[in-house]
């Protein structure tokens, strides 16, 4: 019987990938990058999607915290967002750029796989100052960090049951770690939100 082909390949997602981080080099980048001694400072920038990560923001992480990984005079990362929010998640608008979702998905878990890896693998210290709103992947990327500090008007939460996906990004470890079982699931089967000061 043969074999059913998947509409992308990881050859192509690995292709569409390359092709990608050459036009970034031509593009403004989506994170703001400043020295500060030896802190490295990044502010996700992307005000008008009230800092939803697209593809690009998250090349530009990606690029942002292993430049800091290889760079010996930084000794801690700093994680943030410009204006009110911190993250509002991944920006869905980019779904209207395939005529297929399933190669969105395909594409993005490769990504956010790489991205995941680079936090994990970052020897610094990343600490992650949580100005506002923090939703879905925004979440589950602070709960990869070292230390976490909010602002009183913060708020966390998870979507993903609602969207009938999967929690993303170590979030069903890092969850159960941080905030124990009960709170995991109450933040990943119903999406209930967490205030600054619970």
């Amino acid at each position: 019987m043969a074999k059913l082909q998947d509409p992308t390949s990881m050859e192509d997602i690995r292709r569409r990938d390359r092709d990608s981080r050459i036009s970034n080099k031509t593009r403004k980048s989506e994170i703001l990058k400043e020295l500060r001694g030896n802190i490295l400072v990044l502010k996700i920038n992307r005000l008008a999607s009230r800092n939803a990560l697209n593809r690009n923001a998250v090349y530009d992480l990606i690029a942002a915290i292993g430049e800091a990984t290889h760079n010996k005079d930084v000794k801690m990362i700093l994680l943030t967002g410009c204006g009110d929010y911190f993250c509002s998640g991944t920006d869905l608008k980019q779904l209207q750029e395939y005529r297929d979702p399933e190669d969105y998905f395909y594409g993005a878990n490769y990504i956010l796989r790489s991205l995941i890896k680079t936090l994990i693998a970052c020897p610094k210290i990343i600490v992650c100052l949580i100005n506002g709103p923090c939703i879905g992947i925004g979440f589950t990327l602070a709960a990869l960090c070292d230390i976490c500090v909010c602002t009183k008007g913060a708020f966390f939460q998870t979507p993903f049951s609602q969207l009938g996906l999967c929690a993303e990004a170590c979030s069903s470890y890092t969850f159960n770690q941080h905030f124990g079982q009960s709170w995991a699931n109450k933040l990943l089967l119903f999406g209930e939100k967490l205030t600054a000061e619970k």
